[in-house]
């Protein structure tokens, strides 16, 4: 207008240009802007005038103003229309001026035209784009070249435009999120930024349940070389470790340049800041690390989402947590890659009921992962790359050694525990140094979640009822008492029910959470040592139970509660409780060990082995049961002696009676050891006419044929579609600890490392040849209860034998172990010990000879776990079957003449199994055959191999059999030995990573030169040079060996083509 103002001041008559002035500024407006202008006209058959026309624009301006301002606030917030994007922003950094764009400023007939209906107006504008189908819109746009992000046509691979999508803020432009969203499966390829490379990682969270995700705390060395404690989270599906711009300035550790894009971390992608080199250990012991990470400014948010109350897991009671604040909502500072993950990582796995977290074993601590019934929480991984390290070589897990703060924590159980007058043990909580001034308030926060518990259970009569028998019955026998004036130091525990509907006794147990934080940010937990781990391994366990004829199975009555916690602790463990909401809340003191304390499993396990200690003499044989045979509150034992058994079972009785403790749930494979117990004290009711199988620490073991059988873990459904998320997490259900159906369950890892080498995403589907053989294998899992292992390993008294059989695959190798003994009728028998299994590496491809190695190290490992649950190892005889010629060749030979791949491995496994006790076995009687390469249940039920061995172990005779010498293998693995130094005619190999490593020729000659004097001087040659510069002939030498190296390297076939013949190949 102002325009328009001066012309007329200059005399131009201007008031017959209001039409044209107005078709003018009307064919920059959209289609609906200017339909609306069309519509707001009173006298549309009137010529139209300028100043309605710019009143309508002021109108239309002023309503559109709050609308933008308001989507810029609430950006999370979407619309069901399309939305449209601002067009494309050239942004010029190099300082010269682009030719479409001085083309734009200097020339007034340049119009923007759509690229599919070559109207004017902009492709986010088109009226026919916007109707078209999502997969039309996509191909369009492809076959335009047009930039999926801006929808304009740029030449640089990188969009400078910073809109995303409003939907999911992927890189591309809102009116196409449906296409992409419906063309995922597809393959459709998004037209992205050629940033550095990009790992994606979106965390995506609803209200309903909760996916416990592999956190763990770490000590993280600073600058000045103190230790902090961050928190942080295995990610097998990164490539890379991150660390927070947070952490990062806390450590103040150096940082190297380093640029690239991280996209998926929170909402957006993110430049890295640098990089670090961490040294990381463990918040137990010395294990320690070293790893290098990008900075980032925040790596996730909280997990989880919020804090929830821990419900105290039985099967987590007895382990060390790498996160014991597991359940607490915090910030993640530091995301740990694939390689980390495969370093730490560790056998052990437990397994608890259903909607109960698994527990892996690393060298860390555990880590949980799982379902939860709080709030659902998980990582959706994109772009993942190939994880080669995730199934690397493992190792057998070895028992920790005991720390510092452990020694500490045992010398103060020593000292604070006492004997009281009824029997009973009192402990003290073990407490850190200084707690008082840390430990905040928290009455008030658990007074406030107690009444939103007794809300929920106000509208649950039956959870009501159950609750306050608990609570009753918790009064009643003493575990808790009312207090009416508070002491300090206190802590308040908010507590809440779990049901267990698989349990014979008690349905609702209820958790007290020590773990609630309180007003000062940390918890009871938090503030307590957890003691050292005195919990026994399963597998050895197991192993030693299998040795005894007769068996003895049962657990300790509510364990924890019948140990005492001494009066000035108790405040630590307060609680509030009222039957109902009409009376006053009371205050109360717990007076036994609580379930949720960190020290507890500790202070429980250290308890029964003290009650054996005091009870050595009058019970001997209860005393060494205490000591080696429970796990948590589940005694396995027995003897091989009828009477004995008997004498061991009222031994048990009456030492843990003497301590305030009632054993419970016995179960026997002989009558005689339970029918003279009360219906109370057994499992179930015993019949031997019929079938009764009892869940022994998760094994199905039948009393009455005293045998072990499996439970199909699987569901009998056929997949119609099957993500890789999905068929791990039916893979992980499948629980064979001692490797017993090995041969079934190497097919099932081997088909998920096959569908990680197809690179589909974790929610991606695999392809339809891997879901249709993972169905083959679920409903070949229907026929896994009608496998049956015999418990009794046979007579161990006299001298027995122990066969271990190892073999590799190309994809696999695998170890079993048979104990060659008599049974009960006198007669030679051999069985099924243990097994176990690995899939060869990805990282890099192992001949089938190294894989052999790698199996008979396996074996040895195995062997040396059974080994430790026999006292009197002088009976036994090992022997150790291959039928690998090469990997007897290595063994035979020293250790340190092969390279050191086969060096190391040789000598872990003479430490154990000697070379004379290994014998060659033929592939056909090799028992671990089957278990390398997989075969199907009704295979294995039949596979006698399998199940007891060549049928030779049952007369071999390891002390007649002649002692074979194995001849050196062909194979090149022996170390390369430097006789002299000599300057030979073909050119040293050095020059060539000289040259590789810099960039200056004369730099490259002048080291060489160097080199070739000081070996000159090594030989002793009387020409040797001694100055201190080089001379110009040394020089020349040093270019002539140069040259010549990189002679040999580019015309080799040329060379050798020319010393055979004479005659040039040309």
């Amino acid at each position: 207008m102002e325009c328009i103002h001066a012309i007329h001041n200059l005399g131009v008559d201007t008031s017959t240009w209001d039409p044209l002035l107005v078709h003018l500024i009307s064919k920059k407006l959209d289609v609906q802007t200017y339909t609306d202008y069309k519509e707001s006209r009173k006298s549309p058959r009137e010529l139209p005038s300028l100043g309605e026309f710019m009143t309508f624009l002021e109108c239309k301006f002023t309503a559109l103003e709050p609308v933008q301002r308001k989507e810029r606030e609430n950006t999370s917030s979407t619309s069901s229309a399309p939305a449209k994007q601002p067009p494309y922003q050239y942004k010029n950094t190099s300082g010269k001026i682009p030719y479409k764009n001085y083309y734009q400023a200097n020339s007034t007939s340049y119009i923007s035209r759509c690229p599919l209906c070559n109207f004017e107006h902009e492709l986010y504008r088109c009226k026919r784009f916007i109707a078209m189908s999502p997969e039309t819109k996509l191909r369009a746009i492809s076959k335009q070249k047009i930039c999926v992000n801006c929808l304009y046509k740029h030449h640089d691979k990188t969009c400078n435009s910073t809109k995303r999508c409003k939907e999911c803020n992927a890189e591309h432009n809102t009116l196409l999120h449906e296409a992409f969203a419906n063309n995922v499966k597809s393959g459709y390829p998004q037209q992205s930024s050629s940033t550095p490379s990009k790992h994606n990682v979106n965390h995506v969270a609803s209200p309903d349940e909760e996916i416990l995700l592999t956190t763990i705390l770490i000590q993280v060395q600073k600058s000045d070389g103190s230790y902090i404690t961050l928190r942080a989270l295995l990610d097998q599906g990164s490539q890379i470790s991150l660390i927070s711009e947070n952490a990062a300035q806390i450590l103040g550790l150096k940082r190297i340049s380093y640029h690239a894009s991280v996209s998926g971390i929170g909402t957006s992608s993110k430049q890295s800041k640098g990089m670090i080199t961490m040294q990381c250990k463990s918040i137990y012991d010395d294990h320690a690390f070293s790893t290098q990470a990008l900075i980032i400014s925040t790596v996730i948010n909280n997990l989880p989402n919020s804090s929830f109350e821990r419900q105290g897991w039985s099967h987590l009671q007895h382990i060390k947590l790498a996160d014991p604040e597991y359940n607490v909502s915090r910030p993640i500072d530091i995301l740990f890659d694939a390689s980390v993950y495969s370093d730490i990582i560790m056998s052990g796995l437990i397994k608890g009921p259903t909607q109960a977290p698994i527990a892996q074993q690393t060298k860390l601590g555990w880590v949980l992962s799982g379902n939860v019934r709080t709030f659902n929480c998980n990582v959706v991984i994109n772009n993942l790359a190939d994880i080669k390290k995730y199934w690397e070589i493992e190792d057998i897990q070895d028992k920790s050694s005991v720390s510092e703060a452990d020694e500490k924590c045992e010398k103060f159980y020593q000292a604070t525990t006492r004997r009281l007058e009824s029997g009973r043990y009192e402990v003290a909580i073990p407490m850190k140094s200084g707690f008082e001034k840390q430990l905040g308030a928290s009455q008030g926060k658990a007074i406030a979640q107690f009444k939103q518990i007794e809300q929920k259970l106000n509208k649950n009569p039956e959870l009501s009822d159950a609750y306050k028998t608990f609570m009753r019955e918790y009064e009643q026998l003493g575990h808790m008492r009312q207090v009416y004036t508070s002491t300090e130091p206190s802590c308040y525990l908010p507590h809440h029910g779990v049901l267990k509907l698989d349990s014979n006794t008690t349905k609702l147990r209820v958790v007290f959470n020590a773990s609630s934080v309180t007003s000062s940010g940390s918890s009871l937990n938090d503030l307590m040592e957890r003691g050292p781990n005195l919990q026994q391994d399963l597998l050895p366990l197991v192993l030693k139970w299998r040795q005894y004829k007769y068996v003895l199975v049962c657990d300790i009555e509510k364990m924890f509660r019948q140990i005492m916690v001494r009066e000035e602790d108790q405040p630590l463990q307060s609680i509030v409780w009222r039957e109902s909401s009409d009376i006053p809340i009371k205050h109360y003191h717990l007076t036994t060990l609580s379930y949720g304390f960190k020290a507890s499993p500790y202070i429980a396990i250290r308890t029964l082995q003290q009650i054996g200690l005091d009870h050595a003499e009058k019970y001997p044989l209860a005393a060494e049961a205490a000591k080696s045979s429970f796990f948590m509150d589940d005694l396995l034992s027995g003897h091989d002696d009828i009477e004995q058994a008997k004498v061991l079972q009222q031994q048990l009785i009456q030492m843990f009676q003497a301590a305030g403790m009632n054993l419970r749930k016995w179960s026997s494979n002989n009558l005689e050891l339970i029918k003279d117990l009360s219906s109370e004290q057994l499992d179930t009711p015993l019949d031997f006419k019929c079938i009764e199988t009892r869940k022994t620490l998760g094994l199905q073991w039948n009393p009455a044929t005293d045998t072990f059988s499996f439970k199909n873990p699987l569901e009998n459904t056929i997949n119609k579609s099957l993500s890789k998320r999905k068929l791990l997490s039916d893979i992980s259900r499948i629980f064979d600890p001692f490797g017993w159906i090995s041969p079934i369950t190497i097919r099932a890892k081997l088909l998920f490392q096959k569908a990680w080498t197809t690179g589909v995403s974790w929610d991606e589907e695999v392809p339809e040849e891997i879901m249709q053989e993972w169905n083959q294998i679920k409903q070949d899992f229907q026929n896994i209860d009608s496998l049956i292992i015999t418990r009794h390993l046979g007579n161990t008294q006299g001298p027995f034998q122990l066969h271990a059989f190892c073999d590799s695959s190309e994809k696999a190798y695998a170890c079993v172990i048979y104990i060659v003994t008599q049974d009960n009728k006198g007669e030679t028998i051999s069985t099924l010990v243990a097994a176990k299994t690995k899939l060869a590496p990805l990282n890099k491809v192992l001949t089938i000879p190294r894989l052999e190695l790698c199996s008979a190290l396996l074996l040895t490992q195995l062997v040396n776990t059974v080994l430790q649950t026999y006292e009197n190892k002088d009976n036994i005889t090992i022997t150790a079957w291959s039928d690998s010629m090469i990997t007897l060749g290595w063994l035979q030979g020293e250790a340190t003449r092969w390279k050191q791949f086969v060096s190391h491995r040789v000598q872990q496994i003479k430490e154990v199994v000697p070379a004379s006790n290994w014998r060659h076995v033929r592939s056909e009687d090799n028992a671990a055959d089957c278990a390398s390469r997989g075969i199907s249940t009704q295979q294995l039920k039949e596979h006698r191999l399998w199940w007891e061995g060549p049928e030779w172990l049952k007369t071999y005779d390891p002390g007649s059999a002649p002692t074979i010498k194995y001849e050196n293998p062909k194979i090149e693995e022996k170390k390369a030995v430097q006789v002299n130094v000599t300057v030979q005619a073909k050119p040293a190999p050095f020059t060539n990573t000289l040259l590789c490593e810099h960039s200056s020729m004369s730099h490259v000659t002048r080291v060489v030169a160097w080199i070739l004097r000081f070996i000159a001087k090594s030989s002793k040659r009387h020409n040797a040079e001694s100055s201190s510069s080089l001379t110009s002939a040394e020089l020349n030498n040093a270019e002539q060996l140069i040259v010549k190296e990189y002679q040999h390297i580019e015309y080799e076939e040329d060379i050798t083509h020319l010393k055979k013949t004479r005659t040039s190949s040309n």
